[in-house]
C-alpha cells in the first residue's frame, strides 16, 4: 500500500500538481526493504519540485536519481553499499552535510557520484578524525571558488599532525565554525587537543584570505562540572590568543574576531556564563573575542 501511494509522485500530466520541497527519511530498514518499496522511495526522492533532502540512519541506495533542481543534502549515519552509474547532468547542490559513524560505509567517490559540488556555498562534517578528514578533503576538491561557510563538528584529535585541511584552497571562505560537543567528561579532555589543531591550521591560511568570522561552539553536557570545565579551558584561553594574534587575521580589514559559543543546561547556564566572563581579562586580545552563553533543557 504505501509503495503505491508513494508511486503518485512519479506520475507525470496529472491534474494536479506535485510540489513537494523537502524530503526527511530517517531509521529506515538498512539490511534489506521490499523491492516494490525501495523502488517507491527512489521514486520519491526523484521528484523533481524537491529542494532539500535528509537521509538519517538510511541506506544511500536510494539516491540513485536525485532531481536537477536539488540545493541541500544531508546525510546522517548513512551507508553505502553500491553507487548509482555517474550521471553526466548531476543535481548543483548549495549546502551539503555529511555525519560519519563508520567511513568504511562511505566510500570516497560517493559525492562525485550523485551530485555536483562546484557550486557548494556550505558543508558541514560531522566526527572529524584520521579517517574522515581524507574523505572530506576529496569532498570540498572540487568547491574552490564556492565554498563559503565551513563547519566541522566532533573533532576527535590525539595529534595535530593526524588530521589536515588547506583552507588556502577555499578562497572564498568566510566563515569557519568548530563544534565539539561533550557530553560526558572524556569529551571534555579531547577540547585543548582540538583548539591546538585549530591554531595550528590557521597559521597556515595566507594573507589573502577571506575569512570574517571564527566560531568555536561548545556544547556541554549535564554531568559536565564546572571544576572540570575550567581546568579545561586555561589551556584554550592560550590557544585563542595565539589565534587572535596570527598575522594573517590580526592585520586583515575583514576579520571581525572570534566567537566562543558555550551551551550546557539550564541549571547550569549562569554559573558557566560567569566563569567564561570572570576568565575572559586573561586573554591578551580579548576584544577580538566575543563571548555568548545559551541553555538547552
Amino acid at each position: 500500500m504505501l509503495a503505491n501511494a508513494l508511486g503518485i509522485f512519479s506520475r507525470k500530466g496529472e491534474s494536479f500538481p506535485i510540489n513537494l520541497r523537502s524530503l526527511c527519511l530517517t531509521s529506515l530498514p538498512r539490511d534489506f526493504l521490499p523491492p516494490l518499496l525501495e523502488d517507491a522511495f527512489v521514486l520519491l526522492m526523484a521528484v523533481h519540485s524537491l529542494r532539500d533532502i535528509r537521509l538519517m540512519h538510511c541506506h544511500a541506495n536510494l539516491v540513485q536519481n536525485l532531481p536537477p533542481l536539488l540545493k541541500h543534502l544531508s546525510f546522517d549515519d548513512t551507508s553505502f553499499s553500491s553507487l548509482p552509474t555517474t550521471r553526466k547532468e548531476l543535481p548543483k547542490l548549495e549546502s551539503l552535510t555529511i555525519g560519519f559513524f563508520e567511513v568504511h560505509m562511505f566510500p570516497g567517490d560517493a559525492v562525485e557520484r550523485i551530485v555536483n559540488t562546484t557550486q557548494l556555498k556550505t558543508f558541514q562534517g560531522t566526527s572529524c578524525d584520521a579517517d574522515t578528514m581524507p574523505v572530506i578533503n576529496r569532498i570540498l576538491r572540487p568547491t574552490s571558488n564556492s565554498l563559503e561557510h565551513l563547519t566541522l563538528s566532533e573533532l576527535y584529535i590525539t595529534d595535530p599532525d593526524s588530521i589536515s585541511i588547506e583552507l588556502n584552497h577555499f578562497l572564498r571562505l568566510t566563515d569557519i565554525t568548530f563544534i565539539q560537543l561533550c557530553s560526558v567528561p572524556y569529551y571534555l579532555s579531547e577540547v585543548p587537543h582540538a583548539f591546538i589543531w585549530m591554531t595550528k591550521t590557521m597559521k597556515n591560511i595566507s594573507h589573502r584570505n577571506a575569512i570574517q568570522n571564527l566560531t568555536f561552539h561548545l556544547e556541554l553536557g549535564r554531568v559536565i562540572h564546572i571544576l572540570d570545565f575550567d581546568w579545561v579551558m586555561k589551556e584554550v584561553w592560550q590557544e585563542l590568543d595565539r589565534i587572535c594574534s596570527i598575522p594573517q587575521l590580526a592585520s586583515s580589514k575583514s576579520f571581525r574576531g572570534i566567537t566562543l559559543s558555550v551551551r550546557s543546561t539550564a541549571a547550569n547556564c549562569d554559573a558557566f556564563a560567569d566563569l567564561v566572563q570572570n576568565r575572559l581579562p586573561v586573554t591578551k586580545r580579548a576584544s577580538k573575542l566575543h563571548i555568548k552563553t545559551s541553555s538547552f533543557r
